[in-house]
């Protein structure tokens, strides 16, 4: 599902309401799929829209609390700090985009470069 999101969390800490209100929201595909490996509990996946593999956020234990202006989702991120993995809890508030509202608005083509160059010589 394309979505906007906002982490609502940064290394475990509440983000305060000024900081979020002025946050640029990612824009990516959510995706919430079983983990690999088997264990039970679900992972999700906020992937670029540019095909690059890396996914923006990650959240393991994933549980996403559907709501009416959007999807509350909820886990723990990991993250490498001098070799050392540190988990956190994570939050993301993401609401759905329609594929149309992030298309890039092309504008025609106006006159070729030979069409100016012989309107300017007349």
């Amino acid at each position: 599902m394309l979505v906007k999101a906002l982490r609502l969390r940064y290394l475990g800490h509440k983000l305060p309401r000024d900081v979020l209100l002025q946050a640029v929201p990612m824009v990516g595909e959510l995706r919430y799929e079983d983990q690999p490996h088997g264990l039970s509990s679900m992972v999700g996946l906020l992937m670029p829209l540019d095909g690059r593999a890396k996914p923006l956020v990650q959240l393991s234990r994933c549980r996403i609390r559907i709501e009416k202006r959007g999807l509350l989702i909820r886990g723990i991120e990991s993250s490498l700090q001098r070799r050392q993995r540190q988990d956190y809890p994570q939050a993301l508030w993401a609401w759905p985009t329609p594929p149309e509202a992030m298309s890039v608005r092309v504008i025609p083509p106006t006159t070729s470069v030979m069409d100016d160059l012989r309107e300017a010589m007349r």
